[in-house]
């Protein structure tokens, strides 16, 4: 909600599990919003509103490319060999897992904690530019996916600040980048 006020630009992030789609290279609305409650029984999660917007990162980055050599050989394919994905998460710790208001609703801080705070949980992390945060996906939208791993998650403190935890991603090597829905 700060971007959208900042620079009128609205983003939704999702974390998925691998078995969330069919084919993951054409994922479908549907699948995309298959838990639209964030149960945390389900496959698919709209962490948007746990995520902090200073230490969130989604991008591509520079594109690896094959520029060494061997003794026989010249260098260089100046063809990329993968794209380069940096995705972190920073995300706020809750002190309750349920939101005060609603005691049958998780609170969506500490889902994005239960799901990302552990090593060697592989999914989705998953980007939508242009909708509200609590918007459905629908046919049209374009979405940027990156199959990932989860790391050792660091919390991040300071002065007078909302304690926060980072995972920072490594990649899996599946990049579906401005993927349009088609239905």
């Amino acid at each position: 909600m700060a971007l959208e006020r900042l620079q009128g630009l609205v983003h939704r992030f999702w974390f998925a599990s691998p078995l969330a789609f069919e084919d993951w290279t054409k994922p479908t609305a549907n699948e995309m919003n298959a838990n639209p409650t964030n149960d945390p029984h389900g496959l698919i999660f709209n962490l948007t509103c746990a995520l902090d917007t200073d230490g969130t990162v989604f991008d591509l980055t520079d594109p690896e490319m094959d520029d060494s050599t061997s003794f026989c050989q010249e260098a260089s394919d100046s063809e990329p060999m993968s794209d380069n994905v940096e995705v972190a998460y920073s995300f706020f710790r809750a002190t309750d897992e349920m939101k005060i208001n609603d005691p049958d609703s998780w609170n969506t801080a500490h889902l994005a904690f239960t799901l990302l705070v552990w090593r060697g949980i592989e999914g989705y992390a998953i980007m939508s530019v242009g909708e509200a945060p609590d918007s459905p996906i629908k046919v049209g939208d374009r979405l940027k996916m990156a199959r990932v791993s989860t790391g050792w998650a660091s919390d991040e403190t300071g002065s007078g600040e909302n304690v926060r935890m980072l995972q920072e991603f490594a990649q899996r090597g599946g990049v579906n980048w401005n993927y349009k829905v088609e239905a």
